[in-house]
């Protein structure tokens, strides 16, 4: 039985939420040997469940997997990588019957994870432990690939924990042309579009069921950003702060007003900040 690293576990914030997760003492499951990792642990401050972007994301998702017609109300064994505070599989199993593992090699991000059915696992994926090999239905894969220099191998593996016939659902930043000193600085290699995100899976058992862009009305707040970022290069600000704080509850409810008005308006829209994939293994 692998050690275990045992943290606190938080205050219900489900209330009556049909698909509730039990409140529990969460114990990270020491699965790999222990790394150094370089991630900017600031973001986990900022990226809260009320954070618009956050918000984004899950409705971007769940309206691409119910037109897919990917059952949310089935127990779907799911692994997500990169789960970091385990924030986004918290979200996606209050609405749905998924038990959701979460990897991560960040412990200081693992030991504040939030509460949830599945396992939370300190776990290389490249490790390729036989217990996990073909053992899910789906893999979450969302703002990873990003951060990967070589992606041929770590797909690989990434694939390899899918059984045949499953989901992979992975979602990364868009358009290389709003690369910026925040990309940078959160380890972004790359952006993508969706030629350069299809050519990621070309030679894999893999077939690419949808691909779109989420956050068009993002894309102005791009262009400013990359403006901002030029001139904080001139000064002493914190960069991640400045790259993806909302900055005030005023302007946050306003950016989550226009999410709903987007969202609900166009579902697939031509171009946006971010891009979703959901492909199947063959």
């Amino acid at each position: 039985m692998p050690p275990i690293y045992k943290t606190k576990s938080d205050k219900n914030r489900f209330g009556n939420n049909s698909h509730q997760v039990p409140d529990r003492c969460y114990e990270v499951e020491m699965i790999s040997k222990v790394k150094e990792v370089s991630f900017t642990d600031e973001w986990y401050e900022i990226a809260v469940e009320s954070h618009f972007w956050m918000e984004w994301r899950l409705t971007a998702m769940l309206k691409q997997i119910k037109k897919l017609n990917i059952l949310l109300d089935q127990e779907l064994k799911v692994l997500e990588v990169g789960c970091g505070t385990g924030l986004l599989r918290a979200e996606i199993e209050s609405v749905t019957r998924w038990v959701i593992d979460g990897a991560d090699l960040n412990m200081n991000a693992l030991s504040r994870t939030k509460r949830c059915r599945g396992r939370t696992m300190y776990y290389n994926i490249y490790d390729e432990h036989d217990a996990f090999l073909e053992a899910y239905d789906i893999v979450i894969l969302f703002d990873v690939l990003e951060h990967i220099k070589e992606t041929k191998p770590f797909l690989t593996s990434v694939l390899r924990h899918i059984k045949p016939g499953g989901n992979l659902l992975l979602n990364v930043p868009a358009l290389q042309t709003f690369y910026s000193a925040y990309d940078a600085i959160m380890g972004h290699m790359r952006r993508y579009n969706r030629k350069t995100l299809a050519e990621e899976f070309i030679n894999f058992s893999f077939e690419i069921e949808d691909m779109r862009y989420w956050g068009m009305s993002l894309l102005c707040l791009l262009s400013l950003r990359v403006f901002m970022m030029i001139l904080a290069r001139r000064s002493n600000i914190n960069i991640v702060r400045l790259g993806f704080s909302p900055h005030s509850i005023v302007i946050n409810k306003l950016l989550r007003s226009v999410m709903r008005i987007e969202t609900t308006l166009c579902s697939n829209p031509p171009i946006g900040a971010s891009l979703l994939m959901v492909g199947r293994k063959l």
